[in-house]
């Protein structure tokens, strides 16, 4: 009897003992699921190069200074400015459509210096520029071309010649350039553009008689939003 009396408290510290042993263990392995748990439910980290803000199009005001190519245009009309909007969209990759309309007006006057003309030229500019992969994404430099249907006008005071003459052509346009984007959406578009535009107007005009060539460079910039 003694000896049961005895061993009573070790059958009753024994039994604790295992289960908060148990319980110690069944907390610890509850503790690490739920450390794993945690962090499977974690998005996982973007690495800094990756791309977060791809442009899908934009829009832009533009203003360039143009210089004409030709001689005969240069004596008659002076160099002027081209103000213009363009819009871009996403083709396939870094290749994307553009379009544009500019505007440029110009006074001068008939050869001998007698007699005034103005005249308004818009190029309409429809074609593709590439963005060329290797270029630092802080440097993303484009090259493109398109075809340009031209409207035409010239107004004159000469006698000699119709006062007014008007004219569709078309003809081509190529282009470089450097485009900068911020978070916020801003863009600046620093280019360089050659128009080649040649317009007929033997069949409006006997006495003029010969190809108007409206050809020239345009270096400039463009501001607007990316998207």
């Amino acid at each position: 009897m003694k000896y049961l009396l005895f061993a009573i408290p070790f059958l009753i510290v024994g039994p604790l003992e295992l289960g908060a042993t148990q319980s110690l263990s069944h907390n610890g392995v509850s503790k690490h699921r739920r450390a794993i748990e945690r962090e499977n439910r974690k998005e996982p980290r973007k690495e800094s190069s990756e791309l977060d803000t791809e442009v899908k199009g934009s829009i832009e005001a533009k203003a360039s200074y143009y210089y004409p190519t030709d001689k005969t245009f240069r004596k008659i009309y002076k160099d002027g400015a081209l103000f213009g909007l363009e819009g871009s969209i996403l083709a396939y990759k870094d290749l994307y459509a553009y379009t544009s309309i500019t505007f440029l007006p110009s006074k001068g006057h008939s050869i001998g210096k007698k007699y005034k003309t103005d005249l308004l030229l818009i190029p309409i500019d429809i074609g593709l520029k590439y963005f060329i992969p290797f270029c630092t994404p802080n440097f993303p430099f484009y090259i493109g071309a398109g075809m340009v249907p031209t409207y035409l006008t010239v107004t004159d005071d000469s006698p000699f010649v119709v006062r007014r003459r008007s004219k569709w052509g078309i003809g081509g346009s190529f282009k470089c350039g450097t485009m900068f984007t911020w978070p916020s959406g801003l863009l600046l578009d620093i280019f360089l553009n050659y128009y080649l535009i040649k317009m007929d107007f033997s069949n409006t005009d006997r006495t003029l008689g010969r190809t108007a060539d409206a050809s020239g460079l345009s270096i400039g910039g463009g501001l607007g939003f990316a998207f």
